[in-house]
């Protein structure tokens, strides 16, 4: 049942996700003016009217994501002291942290780069007010100023929720209580959600750019578990693990290692 619920929401919002994608397609080249209808009106609605507002919806994103991406991970966290079981908390914090690089690799240093290439590199919303003031945003006058799809941090902060749903999905140990499910879930969709907002109000990004972000946030956070657990290396399945320091040229590090 559990698993069923996991990968019927990534379905579902797959599907959605990908039919904003076709629009978000229909971007206009014109600075400030997006394709989408729902762009504008969104931009309108949310955007912080002052500097200091859109300094403060940045910042406030940034906690947001840190939220979202902090939730699977408590639940690592519960798996090591309520559970007592070390072995499967490294595990799980080993394909977290898999997770987690995967979906920055292929959201800044993948589709960024090939969204450009495929003419889907859109100006980001604030570009008519950057030409009128280069001084608007720190954006104004770097590479940024086009490079905002997907937005980046949408896709952080929607793999907190992939992860939680992927957890749910295929971890043994996930607590299979209604209300701790349903807590999960809630809190993961609410800090994606934010985040959402916040780029939007910060003039870093319009409305489906951070839709795109979620989408592939969602289907990394939930990918990564599910296809570790069918090659048999997922949550619960790993028989020994250890985490030592290690040196390294600025400090020192954490190094996993596990058998499985």
């Amino acid at each position: 049942m559990t698993r069923s619920i996991a990968l019927r929401s990534l379905a579902g919002g797959g599907a959605l996700l990908a039919a904003l994608f076709i629009g978000d397609a229909a971007h206009a080249e014109t600075p400030g003016v997006s394709g989408l209808g729902l762009d504008n009106s969104f931009r309108d609605f949310a955007r912080a009217s002052s500097a200091a507002g859109r300094s403060r919806a940045d910042a406030a994103s940034y906690a947001t994501l840190g939220l979202s991406l902090a939730e699977p991970l408590a639940f690592d966290a519960y798996e090591l002291m309520a559970l007592h079981d070390a072995r499967g908390a490294l595990g799980a914090v080993a394909i977290d942290a898999l997770t987690i690089a995967l979906g920055f690799t292929t959201s800044h240093f993948v589709l960024k780069p090939a969204f450009g290439s495929a003419g889907f590199d859109n100006l980001r919303p604030m570009a008519a007010e950057c030409l009128a003031d280069p001084a608007y945003d720190p954006y104004c006058t770097t590479s940024e100023l086009r490079h905002g799809n997907p937005s980046d941090h949408a896709s952080f902060a929607a793999m907190g929720l992939g992860l939680t749903l992927g957890k749910l999905a295929v971890d043994p140990k996930f607590p299979k209580n209604p209300w701790v499910v349903g807590g999960a879930i809630a809190i993961g969709a609410a800090a994606m959600l934010a985040t959402d907002w916040l780029r939007v109000a910060a003039d870093k990004h319009w409305l489906s750019e951070t839709l795109m972000g979620d989408a592939v946030g969602l289907a990394i956070g939930v990918g990564i578990p599910v296809l570790a657990n069918a090659l048999g290396v997922g949550y619960g399945r790993w028989q020994s693990a250890s985490v030592q320091a290690v040196p390294t040229p600025t400090g020192f590090g954490l190094a996993f290692s596990g058998a499985i």
